[in-house]
């Protein structure tokens, strides 16, 4: 072996004899200074427990520091891109807003099409299409202007020129346009591009509530006939100037039909956050349920609390409740043989417990009249006891959509010997909407939409009776009453005008008032929807700030 090679082996093994030595040492440096010492601790563990909790504080407030330092100098905001999925209930078969009934069709309308007036987060009426509008003085005249630049999603500009054809539509009754009777002898005129005068017959202070219809394109649909319009390819291939634009209708799991939208980058109201939004329709809320737990669905305001409990990863979503201006009502059809009696009536109304139909139905709030008294201040009269006057031998024909509160109300009108023949159908289904709309009842459990202007002409005055007056209640007095409300905008008189309403409907009893609604919103914890303090007009008021819904978050730097 060479002799160089012979220096280094003689070199490690040295050097293994030297690390053998320190090891060794080491060893028992630390059984005798150490471990060795471990029986004496207890004389000095004050010390030692002073410098633990020392170096525990220390660690701590480090901690806090950097916690509150991020949240001075970051903040986690919502960021541009993502899906947003919401589930509702009922089929799709149109499109178009002036045929829109189901909750799905409704939803989906409000995210593709564009309204002349909208509501803000507190309830009210405000622009939405049109930057102002205002009226004469008697309530009579008003005049609306558009914003500047508006467009539809194909590029067109939208002008008066179609907020005058839409109306047309409206009043035509070739259109078939469910409230078509609202628009009778009213005239919208072209003052310029940008501007639009309706002249009323009469002083209708409520009027602007009536302006927040969706605005249609003249340009696709001038050449289509009112009463072709119904079948118009328009209708699953609509062109709007909403928030998102329609991209396709396809089937999805459970048998849901999916409308899907994009974005519109040129949405008047600060394009959407959100890359697409889909409207999923459903037949039944335990599909919904299935989609929710297996995470293809981002939200739904189509549940109850009680639905929840069956979500499998219940700690994902978030519940919220949002009060709505709206009220679930016990109609009478007073052109109903038995129902017409107002001693009928009185007896169906004191055979129920309101109180425990409230509880039944998880509502806290009541609402007696068919107007939210304390939002207007209105001194509401008092309520009659009322008294079972007469025998009821006839089943009375109960019609309804909630099969719970129709249950709890036929169990008490059973109770007190009045038959009851029930009919329970899925909500907002055809086949309710086709009862309702013959009258086919003389009892009807509904939710009907209060607006934010307290008129309630639309479900009580006797020209509604072929439309939402769902009682067909004729009264004279109350005509009068409701006309003279809104004959003024002076705030005094109608105020007046109301409370006399008000007297002669407790008197007639058309209906009797339950709870109002509130709407029950789940969402994916990563999600975020309408604001918290939103006033919600009704469940799809939520649409109104679809814009800046979004489902992904960032953290970024706050400017100095």
């Amino acid at each position: 072996m060479p002799k160089f090679w012979k220096k280094r082996i003689r070199r490690a093994k040295y050097l293994g004899q030297d690390l053998k030595e320190l090891s060794h040492r080491g060893v028992t440096h630390v059984k005798t200074n150490l471990i060795g010492s471990l029986h004496k601790v207890h004389y000095v563990r004050k010390q030692v427990l002073f410098w633990f909790g020392a170096v525990a504080i220390l660690l701590i407030l480090t901690g806090v520091q950097l916690l509150v330092w991020r949240s001075l100098t970051s903040t986690t905001t919502a960021t541009q891109g993502g899906l947003f999925s919401e589930a509702t209930i009922g089929s799709i078969r149109t499109l178009n807003p002036l045929f829109a009934t189901t909750n799905s069709e409704l939803a989906a309308v409000n995210l593709i099409h564009a309204r002349l007036l909208g509501y803000d987060q507190s309830g009210h009426i405000t622009g939405d299409l049109a930057a102002s509008y205002s009226n004469s003085g008697d309530a009579k005249t008003w005049e609306v202007t558009l914003r500047e630049g508006l467009t539809f999603h194909d590029g067109m500009p939208l002008t008066a020129d179609d907020v005058i054809f839409t109306v047309q539509l409206l009043q035509d009754p070739l259109t078939h346009y469910a409230g078509q009777s609202n628009w009778q002898n009213i005239r919208a005129e072209k003052k310029d591009d940008l501007t639009i005068i309706f002249t009323l017959p009469n002083s209708q202070a409520s009027f602007p509530e009536q302006l927040t219809f969706f605005v249609l394109p003249k340009h696709l649909l001038e050449n289509t006939s009112p009463s072709q319009l119904i079948n118009a390819d328009f209708n699953l291939n609509p062109i709007g100037a909403g928030p998102f634009s329609f991209t396709r209708i396809k089937s999805g799991s459970n048998g849901a039909q999916i409308v899907s939208t994009t974005r519109f980058d040129d949405f008047y109201n600060t394009p959407p956050l959100l890359n697409n939004y889909e409207i999923r329709a459903y037949s039944s809320t335990n599909d919904i349920i299935a989609d929710l737990n297996n995470a293809s669905i981002t939200a739904s305001a189509e549940l109850s609390s009680a639905d929840l409990v069956n979500l499998t990863n219940r700690n994902n979503f978030r519940e919220r409740h949002a009060l709505l201006s709206a009220g679930t009502f016990l109609f009478f059809n007073t052109a109903a043989v038995q129902t017409s009696q107002l001693s009928t009536r009185q007896t169906v109304a004191a055979a129920l417990n309101l109180t425990k139909i409230r509880i039944a139905a998880n509502r806290a709030t009541p609402l007696d009249y068919p107007i939210i008294t304390s939002r207007f201040q209105l001194n509401a009269p008092p309520i009659p006891k009322r008294v079972a006057n007469t025998a009821i031998t006839t089943p009375l024909r109960l019609l309804a959509s909630d099969q719970a509160i129709a249950n709890t109300i036929a169990e008490q009108l059973q109770a007190a010997n009045i038959p009851v023949e029930l009919t329970v159908y899925e909500p907002d289904s055809q086949s309710l909407w086709n009862a309702i709309g013959a009258r086919d009842y003389d009892l009807l459990l509904a939710t009907i939409n209060l607006p934010s202007d307290p008129d309630p002409s639309q479900y009580y005055h006797s020209s509604q009776t072929s439309a939402k007056n769902y009682s067909n209640y004729n009264s004279n007095a109350a005509d009068i009453y409701l006309a003279a409300a809104n004959a003024t905008t002076d705030p005094e008189t109608r105020r007046a005008r109301y409370e006399e309403f008000l007297a002669e409907w407790v008197k007639d009893l058309p209906a009797i008032g339950l709870y109002q609604s509130e709407m029950v919103y789940v969402s994916a914890n990563f999600a975020a929807a309408f604001p918290e303090s939103a006033v919600l007009v009704s469940p799809i008021s939520r649409f109104e700030t679809a814009n800046r819904y979004s489902t992904i978050r960032t953290t970024r730097n706050r400017t100095p």
